[in-house]
């Protein structure tokens, strides 16, 4: 499914943290989906498009080497936001410089006012160049633990996208409980919206001024993906309270547990991951660039690969008619999930579509399955 390259280097990461392989390519999926984030957006036939985002949970009992298979992964982020702060080395003293201006400026019209006011005189109008200047905001890949708060802030500033990563699913599923009105999550809805990339304003209680008006955060495309381990107890918790799609929208990955231990030697050179060509590969990613502004371009997808996806989407109705209603919700979304990172109508690497295997179950499927597929 991955392609030579990415076969290997995942194979040999996973290998080398002593972890299913599993663990290292769904972190590596959902870490290419934010990438694209809201750079590319696959369309289908001109009637269909989502953003690449994927939301990924590894499920695991302890100690089954969860946090070590993402790990190789997570490097090749850190390495990708290192670049990219790089890049804005300059912003902050420059913004310094501008906010000291603006806010000398409005010292100075303010004064002016009381003079011209202390003369029976109109007042001068405000100058625009007053204004202080929103701070530049730091263009994170990932988030680990934030607030919907300053998840919000963090968007408006990443507009290519987003995406949380937590070591612990069980936190951040913990987190929607943290601030409730009226027994009601805050987090669920704004969730619910950062999977689908729609818009998303919001009014913040001591949002900024801008002109005298107090003005909303605006995200054109809200695109976070997910990325996270889960042990099974807290994972059934979770999904025995959700019925609103928020559980429906993963991708659950169950591996078995490894079974062997091997440290790596230095003397096993040609079995180490190539990471430089990895982190060459995810920054080429991260350099594209989309023609409009807060658009993304949209690539559209190869004929085959919609007749693939349909006959997917098909799959999963006829698989979900007799079956509980939350179990035909989960197939009915998958069509979603291959979707969203189908291929573009010219060369790519990869498979066509992702194809997911389901088994057949019964009507009424046990209350937690011994494993996912």
């Amino acid at each position: 499914m991955l392609g030579p390259f990415w076969q290997t280097w995942v194979e040999q990461s996973a290998r080398a943290a002593n972890a299913p392989v599993d663990y290292t390519a769904g972190t590596l999926l959902a870490t290419v989906g934010a990438l694209l984030g809201n750079v590319r957006w696959p369309n289908v036939e001109g009637v269909w498009e989502h953003p690449s985002v994927l939301w990924v949970g590894l499920v695991g009992n302890p100690s089954t080497a969860k946090s070590p298979g993402m790990r190789p992964v997570r490097r090749l982020i850190n390495q990708i936001e290192a670049k990219r702060a790089a890049t804005i080395d300059g912003e902050g003293p420059a913004h310094r410089l501008k906010a000291v201006v603006a806010d000398l400026k409005d010292k100075a019209w303010r004064r002016a006012v009381e003079e011209a006011l202390a003369q029976d005189k109109p007042p001068p109008e405000w100058p625009e160049d007053a204004e202080i200047p929103a701070a530049p905001v730091m263009p994170v890949l990932h988030v680990v633990d934030a607030t919907t708060e300053g998840l919000i802030t963090t968007a408006a500033g990443s507009p290519r996208g987003l995406l949380q990563f937590s070591d612990e699913l069980a936190g951040w599923f913990g987190g929607f409980d943290r601030y409730r009105a009226k027994g009601v999550s805050a987090d669920r809805p704004f969730w619910l919206k950062a999977y689908d990339g729609d818009p998303y304003t919001v009014i913040r209680k001591g949002g900024d001024l801008k002109n005298g008006v107090r003005a909303p955060v605006e995200i054109p495309h809200l695109s976070i993906g997910v990325i996270g381990s889960v042990q099974p107890d807290p994972l059934r918790d979770f999904l025995t309270k959700s019925d609103d799609g928020l559980a429906h929208r993963f991708l659950w990955m169950w591996p078995d547990g490894p079974t062997s231990f091997r440290i790596p030697r230095k003397s096993d050179a040609h079995e180490q991951a190539d990471d430089d060509r990895a982190r060459a590969a995810l920054i080429a990613i991260d350099d594209m660039t989309t023609r409009v502004k807060d658009r993304p371009d949209e690539v559209a997808v190869s004929s085959e690969a919609t007749d693939l996806l349909q006959t997917f989407g098909q799959q999963m109705m006829d698989d979900a008619r007799g079956k509980s209603a939350w179990y035909a919700s989960t197939l009915n979304k998958a069509p979603g999930r291959p979707y969203a990172s189908a291929p573009c109508s010219h060369s790519c690497s990869g498979a066509a579509v992702r194809r997911t295997r389901t088994r057949r179950r019964r009507s009424t499927p046990p209350a937690w399955p011994r494993r996912s597929t």
